[in-house]
């Protein structure tokens, strides 16, 4: 395996950084013979270092964020001869709480923003999920009691910090959402274009997903799409920003007037 030949199939100066921080934890796995973890990459970083590194080496490796589902996610390698699961991540899950009223107008970005304050670095916080008067943030276990112990404000509102225990259950198909967050939808579609399938499943118009696409806001298994007219084939994501994501499952066959029927998984 040739790092220069690998990092050539990314196109900025980050991306490569990142992946040659990729590859120094696999090449640590391979030195000590141990389980290694990275930090918490994007979605599209690791669909692309997944997708280059199966296949070419002898290490198991895995992505997980902590909880099925999650988007943002700590690749971890492992030697052949050890085991591997979801429960092995350094991945801590932590409770924020705040009154209603004071957080009503808290968003992701807030509470992004508050962890950055606290001078930690991107790759050490996963998803961040925010509802009324909670939120739940996914870090680095290593930084877990740090941010407990300090993260006392996002925004205006006075948060309360602590160690989330949920006893979620691990499923057994980890990588993928909980089956209680998705619905299986079957829609019927002019064609497998992004525009045309995201139009059906997110329930807007046809103008409206190309708009989308057009403007970068749409993304094919986490990378941005190329066009609208770019296609999609069963086991592709799709996600439309502000809307959702779907699983395309299968293309079930032809309708009586000529459109394609599809089966896709929408998230929640």
């Amino acid at each position: 395996m040739n790092r220069q030949d690998m990092l050539k199939a990314f196109q900025t100066p980050e991306e490569k950084l990142l992946f040659s921080k990729l590859l120094d934890r696999l090449f640590l796995c391979q030195k000590t013979v141990s389980i290694v973890f990275s930090e918490f990459v994007s979605p599209a970083q690791t669909e692309k270092s997944m997708s280059l590194l199966q296949g070419n080496i002898d290490e198991k490796i895995f992505a997980y964020g902590g909880a099925p589902g999650c988007e943002r996610q700590v690749i971890g390698f492992a030697p052949d001869h050890l085991e591997l699961g979801p429960k092995d991540f350094p991945i801590a899950k932590l409770k924020l709480e705040f009154s209603e009223r004071s957080g009503k107008s808290l968003s992701h970005r807030d509470f992004l923003g508050s962890l950055m304050g606290l001078g930690l670095d991107r790759g050490k916080a996963g998803d961040i999920l925010v509802e009324k008067s909670q939120a739940f943030i996914y870090v680095k276990d290593d930084i877990a009691d740090f941010v407990c112990g300090n993260l006392q404000k996002v925004g205006k509102a006075t948060v309360s910090c602590s160690m989330a225990d949920d006893g979620q259950e691990v499923w057994e198909e980890w990588p993928e959402l909980r089956p209680d967050d998705s619905e299986m939808l079957d829609v019927a579609v002019a064609s497998l274009r992004i525009d045309a399938v995201a139009s059906a499943v997110f329930n807007v118009s046809r103008g409206k997903s190309q708009e989308l696409a057009e403007s970068g806001k749409m993304s094919v298994n986490w990378a941005p799409a190329e066009s609208q007219s770019k296609q999609v084939k069963p086991g592709d994501f799709l996600s439309a920003r502000g809307l959702g994501r779907v699983k395309i499952v299968e293309v079930l066959g032809e309708t009586s007037k000529g459109k394609l029927r599809v089966r896709v998984l929408r998230y929640r």
